[in-house]
This record gives structure tokens, C-alpha cells and sequence, in this order.
């Protein structure tokens, strides 16, 4: 068996079975030493990364939902029967370990050309059938769903927001930088909108400033924050349809 198409759970009575084992319902059943197995009153189980964010959750109607690829591990497939690859900073391809092709009609060799540009994009309640491997609910690629009216609107607003930052910097009247970015999620959210509407509030810039860690915001910390979040912020900013 390939080394990436042998998960622990392959259906939801492969779930069941684990859940006997459990002996602590509170506390979840241990699958990995990162990931715990949770069973809901509905019957559902949801699968936690060991920070208790929800990545995965198996119905009883035999498929499996996959959430927030932030805190998806990476090594999901040695749980459950799915298979990540990141193709871009906050972009991934998903796909069923059982319909992957290999490459060369080698077992244990992974079509990367697949796994790069044809396997389903990941989004956010992708969901796959256990049984079949098929993709319930697949949509176009992101850059295929890109709004160009609101693209050059965001690129717009974001040469003007640098420019704002830099001179800031240059006029030595930057607030100091918060201790921590806050939930990934919510801050590209104030932020996208902070950049859409042109807003220099203290506190957006002290959330800003908290990107360079440890290091004093600089003239390029805008910049590179942009580009390190470019998918998740320019989603906020509405240049993506749905």
C-alpha cells in the first residue's frame, strides 16, 4: 500500500470503530499525537488539530468535510483518505488518496503534475464521498474567479496604502506594534477593509506593526505582509466571486 493512501479512518464506520476505543468521550480520541477524533450528539465526529481548531468533519452519510486550511495538517492523509498540496501561499489542491493517479504507473510514485494544477482547489467545506473519492462540491480555481473591476480597485488601493505606511515610517510617527497579529481570519478582514477604505487607525497600524514579530515595522513590513496574505486578504477584498 503507497505510503499516502493508508489512513487510519477510511469511511464513517472506520470512525465508529475508532470511537469504541475512545476512553474518554470529554477529552477525544488521540489519532495522531496533533490530532483528536470528537464525536457529536448528531453522530457527526470532528476531527481537531491538537490548538482544537476544526479541520475535518465525517457524516453519516459517509463523507467527509474539510475546513480552514490553516489548520489543516499537512500530513491529513495518514487520518483520513484526502491528500494536500500547496500550490501558492494560501492556496491548496485537495484530492481523494483512492483517485489520485501515480506517476510512471508506479503504486507509491504521486502524479504531482495532478497534484499541482488538476486536483480540486481547497476551499473552505470542500467535501469528498468516502466511498467513491469524487469531490461533492468542487469549484473553479480562484484565479479563475478573480472580479477584474474589483482586482484593479485592490491593486489600486493597496499602492495607495503603502504609500500612506511609508511616509509614516519616513515621519517617525508610527504607533508601536502590537504584541500579537490576532485570529488570522478576523485580521484580514479589519485589514482589507482598512486598505479599501484608506484608514490609518492607530490600531491598524499597531496590528500591522505586530507582523515583524520581534523586529521594528519598517518601510517595507506593509508590503510583505500583503504579499504573505495575499490570498486570504484580496478574498476579504471581494476579488474573488463566488
Amino acid at each position: 500500500m503507497a505510503w499516502w493512501n493508508n489512513a487510519k479512518i477510511k469511511s464513517y464506520s472506520d470512525a465508529v470503530a475508532v470511537w469504541k476505543t475512545c476512553r474518554n468521550h470529554e477529552k477525544g480520541k488521540p489519532l495522531t499525537p496533533r490530532v483528536r477524533m470528537y464525536k457529536k450528539d448528531n453522530g457527526v465526529f470532528e476531527l481537531r488539530h491538537y490548538d482544537n481548531f476544526l479541520f475535518a468533519t465525517i457524516y453519516p452519510a459517509n463523507f467527509v468535510e474539510l475546513q480552514d486550511s490553516d489548520h489543516t495538517p499537512i500530513n491529513i492523509y495518514k487520518v483520513i483518505p484526502v491528500f494536500l498540496n500547496r500550490i501558492d501561499r494560501g492556496r491548496y489542491r485537495v484530492a481523494h488518496t483512492d483517485t489520485m493517479p501515480t506517476n510512471d504507473g508506479s503504486a507509491h510514485l504521486i502524479s504531482w503534475g495532478y497534484m499541482r494544477k488538476i486536483a480540486p482547489e481547497f476551499f473552505d467545506g470542500i467535501a469528498f464521498d468516502l466511498a467513491t473519492g469524487e469531490c461533492l462540491n468542487r469549484k473553479p480555481d480562484l484565479t479563475d474567479r478573480v472580479n477584474p473591476d474589483i482586482s484593479l480597485q485592490w491593486k489600486r488601493a493597496i499602492r495607495g496604502y503603502d504609500k500612506g505606511w511609508r511616509l509614516r515610517i519616513r515621519l517617525g510617527v508610527m504607533p508601536a506594534p502590537a504584541n500579537y497579529y490576532g485570529d488570522i481570519e478576523e485580521s484580514s478582514k479589519l485589514l482589507a477593509t482598512a486598505i479599501k477604505e484608506q484608514d490609518f487607525s492607530e490600531h491598524i497600524l499597531k496590528m500591522i506593526g505586530a507582523f515583524t514579530a520581534y523586529n521594528p515595522p519598517n518601510a517595507d513590513t506593509f508590503n510583505e505582509l500583503v504579499y504573505t496574505h495575499r490570498t486570504r486578504l484580496r478574498k476579504a477584498f471581494g476579488v474573488f466571486t463566488e
